[in-house]
């Protein structure tokens, strides 16, 4: 047998005029980009802002900070374990860089806007 079937099993069986036989290979559960995981920061995120314009109907949206801290966690770690970087000082390195591109765009989108407000108000 060649290396492309180990951790295959052979099931065999009966079907119609002969017998059939297939093949199943299990493979590493990989998840992957998960929808649902930005559905729950956006309403983690929007229990937060509702709080925060003092509506009544919403008095535990404080909760959403740490609704949002878990996911984040849940989303690192995530990350940490795909990662094969020959050690942890260079994953440290990437992670930051990638952070950094990531985040600084938006920060200096809104220092400006806040500037360009500032000074017009």
């Amino acid at each position: 047998m060649d290396e492309s079937h180990i951790g295959a099993q052979r099931i065999s069986g009966k079907r119609g005029y002969g017998a059939a036989s297939r093949t199943i290979v299990s493979k590493p559960l990989d998840l992957g980009y998960l929808d649902g995981i930005d559905g729950l920061r956006a309403i983690a995120v929007l229990a937060v802002i509702i709080f925060h314009l003092d509506f009544s109907f919403l008095p535990g949206g404080f909760t959403g900070v740490d609704v949002f801290f878990v996911i984040s966690g849940y989303v690192i770690s995530k990350s940490l374990s795909n990662k094969t970087s020959p050690g942890f000082f260079p994953y440290l390195l990437d992670f930051y860089k990638r952070r950094f591109i990531r985040i600084i765009p938006a920060l200096l989108f809104c220092l400006g806007v806040t500037v360009i407000f500032s000074t017009l108000f």
